[in-house]
């Protein structure tokens, strides 16, 4: 099971890199009108938060195989051996990776849980077009409820 995890957790680091490259170059979403300074300063850092966090956590989780005194290796999906990080191997390292790893982790699943409540609040309490935005197939038109260029 731990290779698994690491698996997924390098096929997660994989995809983060482009998403975060996504991210930097591409156009952000226009502010809905009557959308509050909190409420956009809140998604914006909601979503670097994430975007640091998908970077973070399976860094932190490499880091934990790194150091540790088994130095057992990481097999991705068994087809490719991830060599370990160039860092030094202790009972001390290891522990302290894990409990970084561990609490980036829930930091990550309790923001990913408020943006989805954020989320559902959008669509069922603001009746706005926020979450249809959010699945492509269900995208609003650009000027639905009188979107305006965000700052």
């Amino acid at each position: 099971l731990f290779q698994y995890h690491k698996s997924i957790g390098f096929l997660v680091l994989t995809l983060a890199v482009p998403r975060l490259l996504w991210s930097l170059f591409s156009r952000r979403p226009r502010a809905f009108e009557g959308e509050g300074l909190v409420s956009r300063l809140a998604a914006r850092v909601a979503h670097a938060a994430l975007l640091f966090l998908t970077l973070a956590v399976p860094l932190a989780g490499w880091a934990v195989a790194s150091t540790s005194p088994l130095q057992i290796p990481s097999y991705v999906f068994d087809l490719i051996v991830v060599p370990a990080l160039p860092m030094a191997i202790s009972d001390q390292a290891e522990a302290f990776w894990t409990e970084v790893h561990a609490t980036l982790a829930y930091l990550a699943a309790i923001i990913v849980f408020f943006h989805v409540i954020a989320a559902l609040w959008h669509h069922f309490i603001r009746r706005d077009p926020t979450l249809r935005r959010m699945i492509p197939y269900l995208a609003p038109a650009d000027n639905e409820r009188g979107a305006s260029p965000q700052k």
